[in-house]
């Protein structure tokens, strides 16, 4: 890929590490808490953990992130950029939402097993 400046190339390069290690953390520290009886305090903090990795990874985006969303104008410019950069995150994120909402837990999770198959052994 071609980038027109070096601030591009440190864009593109969060977006990628952010894809990548947010997405594996996300997604197993939302499991990991679902081994809980109550998971939801604990996805509280993988959250809140989660928003922390992300801005402290975050430095030498953060001074070209203004320039970067002037091609996402708008009021949802901010989520339209979300959903089109860093879908995983986003995916993660809504994930430990709906494990602190309650909506999702280990026993609801089991409960799709009905529909596999039967194990052949």
């Amino acid at each position: 890929m071609l980038f027109k400046t070096d601030d591009e190339l440190i864009a593109e390069r969060y977006f990628r590490s952010s894809q990548d290690i947010g997405a594996l953390f996300g997604i197993s520290a939302g499991f990991t808490c679902l081994q809980f009886p109550d998971p939801r305090p604990f996805a509280m903090i993988v959250t809140a953990l989660f928003f922390l990795w992300g801005y402290l990874s975050g430095d030498g985006y953060r001074r070209v992130a203004k320039a970067y969303l002037k091609q996402y104008p708008g009021p949802l410019g901010g989520i339209r950029f979300a959903f089109t950069k860093l879908p995983l995150v986003v995916l993660c994120l809504g994930f430990l939402t709906l494990i602190m909402m309650g909506a999702v837990t280990a026993e609801r999770i089991s409960a799709w097993g009905r529909f596999l198959p039967p194990s052949p052994f």
